[in-house]
């Protein structure tokens, strides 16, 4: 028996098709665009599109979350180049938490598939959005961006879940990249959380709970090189702040259990 012969296609249809190629350079060339680092016109621009669209948002969070926040930070322009560790309970937790750290750029850690997104991929970015890497080289990309942006003074902001579990009014697992981070850049760690209330806004009305943001005190990295169980430690210390100031969360029925609150705290109304 010869070899077996495998019939090719012939004509146009041999050729790759012209659309699927174009779109598949362009998506390649917009993925590439994320990690690259902004000019100064851009990153100027940015900024200013940062500080007027937050104003914005504040009202839609102020009317529809009844958004308030508290802190034990007594002046919270001191938090410079600091990373936030935050509990990622809502798809619009990002805007209320930026309005909370005002009036600080906070720039959040995310998926690339977010920047790429059609229709608000191109607002993601331009908020000055940092990265997650799917490649080593863009994994060392993420980190030399995050290294500018606290090294500007700026906030980054993490999830250290990296899961987005909808008014779930605990914690989750913690993953290690945020405290990895900050072992490597010294920057402080700040706890923040977004408590579940039951105060009257439209997302009550709607059966959902309001939102109170709470900015913790900073927790300090030692200097030198971290061994894994010092690293391990700082985890522990943001998360027993953050549980701390959840188990104080006036929560509704949606999002779990019920408490009075246990210490009173400097409160900003947004």
């Amino acid at each position: 028996m010869g070899p077996l012969v495998i019939a090719r296609p012939f004509g146009i249809f041999s050729r790759p098709n012209p659309i699927k190629r174009l779109t598949a350079t362009l998506k390649a060339r917009r993925a590439k665009a994320l990690y690259q680092e902004p000019t100064s016109q851009r990153a100027a621009a940015d900024r200013r599109f940062y500080r007027l669209v937050l104003p914005i948002v504040r009202l839609h969070c102020k009317l529809w979350f009844g958004l308030r926040v508290t802190s034990e930070v007594a002046d919270k322009s001191l938090l410079k180049g600091c990373i936030l560790c935050i509990n990622h309970v809502s798809l619009l937790d990002a805007p209320m938490v930026a309005i909370a750290l005002w009036p600080h750029q906070v720039h959040f850690l995310t998926l690339p598939e977010n920047g790429m997104a059609p229709v608000y991929g191109p607002l993601v970015a331009h908020l000055g959005s940092v990265f997650t890497g799917e490649t080593l080289s863009e994994t060392r990309l993420m980190f030399r961006r995050a290294q500018e942006v606290l090294g500007a003074g700026d906030l980054l902001a993490i999830y250290p879940s990296g899961d987005l579990e909808p008014y779930h009014p605990g914690l989750l697992p913690f993953k290690t990249g945020a405290f990895r981070l900050a072992a490597m850049t010294k920057a402080p760690l700040v706890p923040v959380v977004l408590k579940q209330q039951t105060r009257l806004c439209i997302n009550r009305l709607l059966g959902r709970p309001a939102f109170e943001v709470h900015i913790g005190e900073p927790v300090a990295v030692p200097h030198g090189r971290l061994s894994k169980e010092a690293v391990e430690v700082l985890e522990q210390q943001v998360r027993t702040a953050m549980e701390s100031a959840l188990s104080g969360q006036d929560a509704p029925q949606i999002g779990g259990a019920q408490a009075q609150d246990a210490r009173k705290y400097q409160v900003d109304e947004a």
